[in-house]
């Protein structure tokens, strides 16, 4: 009888598309593992954003520390030169040789 029943299932025609057994996933197992994927995804979005933020203004405050080492160096240079002019100044103008009280006439 077994037989004759296993037989009977082989010849149908239905036997093509639903002879052998399939584990499929269930709707909630699908939507479940894509939501979860999904969140995942959105997730790493987020990481990333806010590394490239994060990225962004080291960037800025480096080039702000930069610009304001530049300046004093600047500033550094200019007060040099100032007191560079000052003394050559001093010099030429300033200073004058003091007659020798010996040689005097």
């Amino acid at each position: 009888m077994l037989r004759e029943q296993d037989k009977a299932v082989k010849a149908s025609t239905l036997y093509i598309r639903y002879g052998e057994a399939v584990d499929r996933d269930s709707a909630y197992e699908f939507l479940h593992r894509k939501g979860k994927e999904e969140q995942e995804r959105f997730q790493k979005e987020i990481e990333e954003k806010e590394a490239e933020k994060n990225r962004l203004l080291q960037e800025k405050a480096e080039e702000k520390e930069r610009a304001k080492q530049e300046k004093e160096e600047e500033k550094a240079q200019r007060l040099k030169e100032k007191k560079k002019k000052k003394r050559n100044a001093f010099v030429r103008n300033g200073k004058r040789k003091k007659k020798d009280p010996s040689k005097r006439p």
